[in-house]
């Protein structure tokens, strides 16, 4: 039950971090488009994966939304992670 506690310390971190906490209680079918784009990056996140294969993930993302989830997958790569991303918005900053 080891892999449980852990997941039940990073889940509330997950939902701060992609400003998701205080809407936690709510169903997907509330969230808007870019919501869910941030919920499945934290679920993408929640087992610190080695790798980290993500399509079309600033779908949908406000401005803070990408700068967010721009942070965080450079974090996770300099954390030794591969990350692969495939996207048709070039204006992104790498």
């Amino acid at each position: 039950m080891m892999i449980f506690r852990v997941r039940l310390e990073v889940i509330p971190e997950l939902l701060q971090l992609f400003l998701l906490w205080d809407s936690r209680y709510s169903t997907m079918a509330a969230y808007s488009k870019g919501m869910r784009q941030r919920v499945l990056l934290a679920a993408a996140l929640l087992h610190n994966p080695d790798l980290l294969v993500l399509d079309e993930p600033f779908s949908g993302l406000d401005p803070i939304g990408i700068a967010t989830m721009t942070d965080v997958v450079r974090e996770h790569a300099a954390a030794g992670a591969g990350v692969v991303f495939s996207s048709h918005q070039l204006d992104v900053g790498w």
